[in-house]
C-alpha cells in the first residue's frame, strides 16, 4: 500500500496517494459525468473524486488567457435547489463565455464581481431580467452603462397575462376542455403556426370575443418589438397601453406597473438590440449539468461546471 509522501513529489505530490496524472483524470471525466459513475467506473471513493472535480476545475479556469474588456454583460438567476438558493450567472454576450457564477442574487453580491471586473469602465450595456438588486447594482459599480431589459422576460409576463384570460373565461373546464388543451397554440407565435393549427386557434378565438382580444393584445406587443427606432416604439408602446386602458382585459391593464418602473431600460433595446439568448441557453445547459450530476451536495463544484461549460474557451490539457 502506498503511504503518503511526507516530501514534494513531482509525481503524486504533497500527501497524496494517487498520480497528479490520475486525479487530473478523475476530475476531467467527473466534469461531465456524475460523481458516482466515475467513482464506480474506477473503482474509488467519491470523495477523491469530488476534490479531483475541485483541483481540475481550479486548474482549467486559471488556464484561461487574460481577461479582455468586456462591453455587453448579461446577467441571469438561476435555481441551485428549487426555490430555495440562487445563484446568478454572468456572460460575455459579445463573445459568449461564462465570465463568472455569483453566490446569490443580492445587490452586494453582484456588486462585488462588478467591483473586481477587469476594465469595468468599457461595460456600456447590461442585459437583464426585471430583478431591483441587479439594477442598482449596476447603477452603484457600472453608471456609465445602460441597463436593457431582456425581451423574452418582458414577453414572458405578456403571455402570463394571456394564460390569466384563458383561465378566466371558462374557469370550470378543468383540463379535458378546449381552452386547457389550447395553452400552447395561444402562446405560439403567428407565423409559426401552420395552416392547421391556425384554423383551429381562429375557431376557438371565435368562440370567446375576450379572448381574442387578448391573443390580439399578446401579438400587437410582439410586432411593437419589430419597431424601426425608439421614437416609433415610444409612441407604439403609448398607443397599446391607452387600447388596454381603455378596453382591458384586467390582466394586461396589471402589466402598467411594470411598464412604468421599467419604461427605459426596456425601451433601451431598441438603442442596443440585445437579449439573454446565449445565457438562457446557459441555463438550459445548468439544467442539465444538475440533471446530470443527481444534484450536488457541493454547490462550489457545481458553479466550477458551469464556468467550464464552454470549454473552447479554456487551454487544452497538457498531456
Amino acid at each position: 500500500m502506498e503511504r503518503y509522501s511526507q516530501e514534494p513529489d513531482i509525481v503524486f505530490g504533497a500527501r497524496k496517494r494517487t498520480s497528479q496524472r490520475f486525479r487530473s483524470y478523475l476530475g476531467r471525466e467527473a466534469i461531465d459525468q456524475p460523481v458516482r459513475h466515475v467513482a464506480k467506473k474506477e473503482g474509488v471513493g467519491e470523495t477523491l473524486v469530488r476534490g479531483c472535480v475541485t483541483e481540475e476545475a481550479r486548474r482549467l479556469l486559471h488556464a484561461r488567457v487574460s481577461p479582455r474588456p468586456v462591453t455587453v454583460l448579461g446577467l441571469d438567476e438561476f435555481s441551485i435547489r428549487k426555490g430555495q438558493v440562487y445563484d446568478t450567472a454572468i456572460v460575455d454576450l459579445e463573445h459568449k463565455e461564462v465570465m463568472g457564477v455569483v453566490s446569490g442574487h443580492r445587490q452586494q453580491e453582484v456588486a462585488a464581481f462588478f467591483t473586481a471586473l477587469p476594465h469595468a469602465e468599457e461595460a456600456r450595456v447590461v442585459v437583464m431580467d426585471m430583478h431591483e438588486p441587479f439594477r442598482q447594482a449596476v447603477a452603484l459599480c457600472l453608471p456609465q452603462a445602460r441597463v436593457v431589459v431582456d425581451e423574452f422576460h418582458v414577453l414572458l409576463h405578456v403571455h402570463r397575462a394571456l394564460d390569466q384570460v384563458r383561465t378566466s373565461v371558462e374557469p370550470r373546464q378543468g383540463k379535458r376542455g378546449d381552452l386547457f388543451r389550447a395553452r400552447y397554440l395561444l402562446l405560439t407565435a403567428a407565423e409559426r403556426l401552420s395552416p392547421e393549427s391556425r384554423a383551429r386557434l381562429m375557431a376557438l378565438l371565435g368562440r370567446y370575443p375576450q379572448l381574442r382580444r387578448a391573443w390580439l393584445l399578446k401579438e400587437s406587443f410582439r410586432a411593437w418589438y419589430r419597431s424601426r427606432d425608439r421614437e416609433a416604439a415610444e409612441a407604439m408602446l403609448t398607443r397599446w397601453e391607452e387600447s388596454v386602458r381603455e378596453q382591458g382585459p384586467a390582466p394586461f391593464q396589471a402589466l402598467f406597473p411594470m411598464l412604468r418602473l421599467w419604461r427605459q431600460e426596456i425601451l433601451n433595446y431598441f438603442d442596443y438590440p440585445y437579449t439573454n439568448g446565449f445565457l438562457e441557453g446557459k441555463n438550459n445547459r445548468i439544467k442539465v449539468i444538475k440533471r446530470t450530476a443527481y444534484g450536488y451536495r457541493n454547490p462550489i463544484n457545481f458553479r466550477y461546471r458551469i464556468m467550464l461549460s464552454n470549454r473552447q474557451e479554456v487551454q487544452p490539457i497538457a498531456a
